[in-house]
């Protein structure tokens, strides 16, 4: 296995393609070792190629697998090199699956996202929406968060 020359430890690893540049971007405000990594050469545009070798971003459009290490991770490229990782952050985007809720008849944005109030509910009284189907940041501790406004304040409601 041949290591990618100039591999650092401190290197990250941004998912997929044209969506992970912007958490490359985000990334390379706290580090200037950022690696996007896709699994064909189509994943990235020329535009985004350009983007990314402009803040220095390397990109590498053949990755066989990832696995996880002790100490981080390593990435198999195609051709057998190898890279190591401190962190993997998965940037594949997010497809909004609110039609159960329009068909209710909530009310969502013009992206598909169900339109909440402060406490998660939405225009359908008693109806709430968390997670991936409201506009917010798409990651777990977001929904759980979101979670904790709608069931407490669902039980407020019931208990009123």
């Amino acid at each position: 296995m041949r290591r990618i020359r100039g591999d650092r430890p401190e290197d990250r690893v941004v998912g997929q393609g044209d969506r992970a540049l912007h958490e490359a971007i985000f990334l390379s405000r706290f580090t200037p070792h950022v690696t996007m990594l896709g699994t064909h050469a189509s994943d990235f545009s020329t535009s985004t190629r350009r983007a990314a070798g402009e803040r220095g971003i390397l990109i590498h459009h053949t990755l066989d697998r990832l696995s996880p290490a002790a100490d981080g991770c390593t990435a198999m490229l195609q051709d057998g090199t190898t890279c190591r990782f401190d962190a993997v952050y998965a940037a594949l985007g997010c497809k909004v699956r609110s039609q159960l809720a329009l068909g209710l008849g909530a009310r969502c944005c013009a992206e598909g996202y169900v339109t909440v109030d402060e406490h998660q509910q939405s225009s359908v009284d008693g109806m709430y929406a968390i997670g991936d189907v409201v506009k917010a940041l798409n990651q777990i501790a977001v929904a759980f968060g979101q979670a904790a406004i709608a069931a407490s304040h669902a039980h407020r409601e019931l208990t009123a």
